[in-house]
């Protein structure tokens, strides 16, 4: 990043331009959880109940957070901090930012990270990141109402099956991004084997001594423990 593109990817215009879409977040945030207490307390949890669940989901949070802000920084040195900002925010899926800005670059035919970098790649790499995601979004927004009949077609009308394939997506989902990064052998390998590996033991004593909090820290303590195995080997 020379200096001059740094200056105009870190600028305050940016940063103003980036700001609004960062509030939007996290006042859609305060909307459901706002929403959610509401919704909550109409179902009969009682405040204890929902307590602990806000509690749990903060706790859990804390790796993937952790994660995202590591990963944050190699978006950081391509597109300036407001961009990374923004995306992170709004997407919070860094591998497909960092994607989207290589697609940018390879057809400029230039290499990122060098002078080549311009103000017009910043803003193709810009445009790339935010309209690549647009399916995933539309469909969000025009389809999220009628996953409900889909649950049933795919329980076959069982409502005792829909927890289990809702289950079995999850883990389909999580073992395929797993294997991706886990094969071949590597620093990916190590990491999910020992963070995997540690949160089966974290929760097995968990349930031997009844600790609540350590279930609630188990996937942010297997998280940053797989990542320290990871760099001990790379």
């Amino acid at each position: 990043m020379t200096q001059e593109y740094g200056k105009i990817a870190n600028g305050i215009v940016l940063w103003l331009a980036c700001a609004p879409g960062v509030l939007w977040v996290c006042a859609a945030a305060g909307i459901f959880l706002r929403r959610s207490l509401k919704d909550g307390a109409r179902m009969g949890l009682t405040r204890e109940q929902i307590r602990k669940g806000i509690r749990g989901a903060s706790i859990a949070s804390v790796g993937p957070c952790l994660v995202m802000l590591s990963s944050m920084l190699s978006l950081m040195v391509i597109t300036g901090s407001p961009i990374a900002w923004l995306r992170v925010n709004v997407i919070g899926g860094v591998g497909y930012e960092i994607m989207g800005a290589s697609f940018a670059a390879d057809a400029m035919h230039i290499k990122i990270g060098t002078s080549q970098m311009s103000v017009d790649y910043l803003c193709v790499a810009t445009v790339v990141m935010t309209t690549g995601c647009l399916g995933w979004i539309l469909f969000g927004a025009l389809f999220s109402d009628k996953m409900d009949k889909v649950n049933q077609v795919m329980a076959g009308g069982s409502k005792a099956m829909i927890p289990i394939v809702g289950a079995c997506c999850v883990l389909g989902c999580y073992s395929n991004l797993v294997l991706e990064r886990a094969t071949p052998f590597g620093p990916g390998t190590v990491a999910a084997v020992s963070a995997g590996a540690l949160m089966i033991l974290i929760q097995l004593a968990a349930r031997r001594w009844k600790k609540r909090w350590l279930k609630d820290w188990a996937l942010s303590i297997a998280m940053i423990a797989g990542m320290i195995a990871s760099m001990a080997v790379h």
